[in-house]
């Protein structure tokens, strides 16, 4: 929490415009739940092997309404459609990543993700909208194959039991949260 915070901090410029200030603080109080929710979603599912409903489903509903209160604020201040666009792309990264799961679990017959994944990542997409949401999952699947591998080769784990996802989508996400931007920059940079 305090590495975001500070990263945040660095990121804000110092400025008078009341308006500019009210946005970074929207911005902040929005991230800081997102950040917590992560945080007690990944403590449940290490825990329990679980993604709870009663967590996850609100903080859908909620961050739903927090984003749309930021681009709705941002779209008086400022009417242009720019303002509006990373809304919309925060709800196609949630509804994509949502059905990107359901997909998984059709697929897989529910052996290789559960139902409270579909959730999470519907948040995750919503949360961090587009392109940030693509950087957690790849990270997510990136540290997941690792761990697991890891796990296998050590004997901690035998070949098709399962692990808890959520803790490597969060840590994906947090992963995204401070450094998306930088991570996507690097990576055109290197396919140019």
């Amino acid at each position: 929490m305090a590495l975001f915070l500070s990263q945040t901090t660095v990121q804000f410029t110092d400025s008078a415009d009341p308006f500019k200030i009210t946005l970074f603080i929207m911005g902040l109080i929005f991230n800081i739940f997102v950040i917590v929710v992560l945080y007690i979603v990944a403590l449940t599912d290490i825990r329990k092997m679980l993604i709870p409903d009663r967590v996850i489903l609100p903080s859908i509903g909620i961050g739903f309404i927090a984003l749309l209160v930021i681009y709705l604020t941002k779209y008086l201040l400022f009417p242009v459609w720019l303002t509006v666009e990373p809304f919309v792309r925060s709800v196609a990264a949630g509804l994509g990543i949502g059905l990107f799961f359901a997909t998984l679990i059709i697929i897989t017959k529910g052996r290789g993700m559960g139902g409270g994944d579909v959730k999470l990542g519907a948040f995750i997409g919503l949360s961090l909208g587009f392109p940030n949401s693509l950087v957690a999952l790849m990270l997510a699947f990136l540290t997941g194959a690792i761990v697991s591998i890891f796990l296998i080769l050590f004997k901690r784990k035998h070949f098709g039991q399962t692990i808890p996802f959520g803790p490597f989508l969060v840590l994906g996400s947090y992963i995204s949260l401070l450094w998306g931007r930088q991570i996507v920059d690097w990576y055109l940079r290197l396919s140019i």
